[in-house]
């Protein structure tokens, strides 16, 4: 009879490991991330709080109800496609509301400003210099937007200004973000975990050592062997016949920088820094989840540091810092962010870059 119990309960077993999801790879944090990466066209919102104590004379407009410096910004943006990308961007200041500061338009080679809703943002802060910003829009003849062809841009530069990637280079940097993620993933496995549907990356008090001791690894194993993946994968994507691609060729060969980093955390350091998190009563907790079926997929991110608290000459009090975003994966239209009324300054700008261009080193010391 228990034999047969049992081999019952070792049947239940097998019945449910299927119906969870038999040989389904469990995600995590980076995992999660890494997906994000992949959703290329849809509808996204993010929105960034911060606050610091402070009543500085000059900065009275970024005053809340408390007494605290208070910043939030908002981003709003449309995703068509790689080449067709709306981003309107709002900022709320001190007790004040919402309000939107510009929005940039990229459609195809064409990229939009919207400077005529900047320049009004900047009159209420500084009326003075808002005018001057008003005047100059007057002089070049625009009410609101300006544009510029980055092709045409990019070819007085002698570099690649365009968002235009073939299937091989979308996949190199698709393949970049993966090799960070695997890399991350490796190195502060120790600080992940799961809060019901949400994978969770955190920072605190009691995780203080484990912290540190994670990011020293990563320094020590993993930094330079990663810096150097994704500066091969920039040059792949700018092109290394680019002016861009030879720079970032050159930040390959000067590596002192990154030596330095990859020297790792000292003991004497190490023990500074938990400190400092465990003074600070440091609580920073970030999520991501991504759901749906690809096509469709709705990815959601958050960083919330808590109040932490420092202490130093330029700063006594709570800084706190809040970051959400919503992703929602799907087919997305930027037609009607288009403006038409925009002033077009790619003549006048690449005018500008080939008389610099054509200065030699005598004319431009004088």
């Amino acid at each position: 009879m228990n034999k047969k119990l049992l081999a019952l309960a070792m049947s239940l077993v097998m019945v449910m490991t299927l119906i969870t999801g038999c040989g389904k790879e469990k995600s995590s944090y980076f995992k999660e991330i890494a997906k994000l990466e992949e959703m290329n066209t849809g509808t996204s919102t993010t929105e960034l709080a911060l606050e610091l104590p402070g009543d500085k004379a000059d900065l009275k407009f970024l005053l809340d109800d408390k007494g605290n410096t208070s910043v939030k910004v908002k981003l709003d943006y449309t995703v068509e496609s790689e080449t067709k990308i709306a981003a309107k961007i709002s900022a709320k200041l001190g007790t004040n509301e919402y309000g939107e500061l510009t929005t940039f338009v990229l459609d195809g080679n064409k990229l939009y400003i919207d400077l005529g809703t900047l320049t009004e943002t900047i009159k209420k802060i500084d009326e003075e210099s808002g005018k001057e910003y008003q005047e100059l829009l007057k002089q070049i003849g625009a009410k609101k937007y300006v544009s510029f062809d980055l092709k045409q841009l990019g070819e007085a530069l002698k570099t690649d200004l365009t968002l235009n990637m073939d299937k091989d280079k979308k996949e190199t940097a698709v393949q970049m973000v993966k090799d960070i993620a695997t890399t991350l993933e490796k190195d502060f496995k120790d600080l992940q975990g799961q809060d019901g549907d949400d994978y969770t990356l955190t920072i605190n008090e009691k995780n203080a050592s484990k912290a540190v001791d994670a990011l020293d690894a990563f320094c020590k194993n993993d930094v330079k062997t990663l810096y150097n993946k994704v500066i091969d994968g920039y040059i792949k994507i700018l092109g290394s016949d680019t002016d861009m691609g030879k720079q970032f060729a050159e930040m390959k060969k000067d590596t002192k920088s990154i030596d330095e980093i990859a020297k790792g955390i000292s003991d004497k350091d190490k023990k500074k820094v938990v400190d400092t998190i465990k003074k600070g009563k440091v609580n920073a907790v970030s999520k991501i989840n991504v759901s749906g079926k690809e096509g469709s997929r709705v990815a959601k991110w958050s960083l919330d540091t808590g109040n932490i608290k420092v202490d130093t000459e330029d700063l006594k009090g709570n800084v706190k810092v809040n970051i959400t975003s919503e992703f929602k994966e799907g087919k997305a239209s930027i037609k009607d962010s288009v403006p038409s009324d925009a002033v077009d300054l790619t003549a006048f700008i690449t005018s500008m870059v080939n008389q610099i261009g054509s200065l030699d080193s005598e004319d431009l010391i004088q």
